[in-house]
């Protein structure tokens, strides 16, 4: 029986983690890459888009942590989390997703049949994830990234237009390196225990973590140098100057891997963000730059 107290709207808000929703702008990448930023209705439209996946991940987030509520309770931080700590009851926790859940696909609909597709997409993906791909090594980082695709494609649909296809392999592989970031912390927070909070820790070890994240990174800071280089980007921000928007990702990219391989911090990447004061030089650089040079 479904017994709701005064405290579980917060405890609600609370479990969908909205630190995290900073992840999400990532929709935000359509409206400024294709150059309607400071068009009104194209914004209002990118921002519904943004609050729309803010209430999506947050269903994640509730259902992840329903199926890991027994492994967060290991966890010296995860273990406080409203699921993990029974503040929050599973039979609230999954109501509270499946009302929210179907309040934003059926919204999703206003901005078109492209970005409730891939709505759907990303909630039913995430679920596989929470309920079986987060186990398995590799795949794990994979459905991360894909997450991640379809939220820029969504944001691009949102305010019709075309996101470049060097732009989606920079997502992929960046994502994957903030995925494999994470797994590494986890390794180093948690030592032997890690298996017991992650099936997939079983099968990674430190130096692979370390080659693979050392990987991502790498094909990140190229994929976005062909971007910036490419004849496409100069011919639609009439413009050659693009390639300097360049230095500060290069720098924020090895200023991540370097935090890394010295702090379990990283586990937290929107904690990172917007903690880290060079990070944040860094973001906000490539932000006055690509505001400069597109507009």
């Amino acid at each position: 029986m479904l017994m709701l107290t005064s405290e579980t709207p917060r405890l609600v808000f609370k479990a969908m983690r909205p630190l995290q929703w900073t992840k999400n702008s990532i929709v935000f990448a359509g409206l400024i890459f294709g150059g309607k930023m400071f068009h009104f209705f194209p914004t209002l439209r990118a921002l519904f888009a943004f609050l729309l996946f803010c209430i999506l991940s947050g269903c994640v987030y509730l259902v992840n942590d329903i199926t890991d509520r027994h492994r967060d309770s290991i966890h010296p931080e995860k273990r406080n989390r409203p699921i993990a700590s029974g503040r929050l009851s599973v039979t609230e926790a999954t109501w509270a997703a499946i009302l929210l859940g179907s309040i934003a696909c059926l919204a999703s609909l206003f901005l078109g049949r492209n970005f409730f597709l891939c709505s759907l997409g990303y909630l039913l993906l995430m679920f596989f994830y929470s309920f079986s791909l987060k186990r398995m090594i590799i795949l794990d980082a994979l459905v991360i990234s894909a997450g991640f695709v379809l939220r820029a494609a969504a944001g691009a649909f949102s305010v019709e237009v075309e996101i470049s296809s060097w732009l989606l392999a920079c997502t992929v592989v960046g994502s994957c390196f903030l995925a494999f970031c994470k797994r590494r912390a986890e390794m180093d927070l948690l030592d032997k225990e890690a298996i017991h909070h992650r099936e997939s820790l079983s099968e990674y070890n430190i130096d692979m973590l370390d080659q693979l994240t050392t990987v991502c990174c790498s094909a990140t800071a190229v994929c976005y140098l062909l971007y910036a280089l490419s004849p496409e980007t100069t011919e639609k921000f009439h413009s050659n100057l693009f390639f300097i928007t360049f230095f500060p990702v290069l720098y924020g990219l090895l200023r991540y891997l370097v935090l890394s391989r010295k702090s379990t911090e990283v586990g937290r990447p929107e904690k990172v963000l917007l903690t880290d004061v060079p990070l944040i030089v860094a973001v906000l650089s490539w932000v006055i730059l690509v505001l400069f040079i597109v507009y």
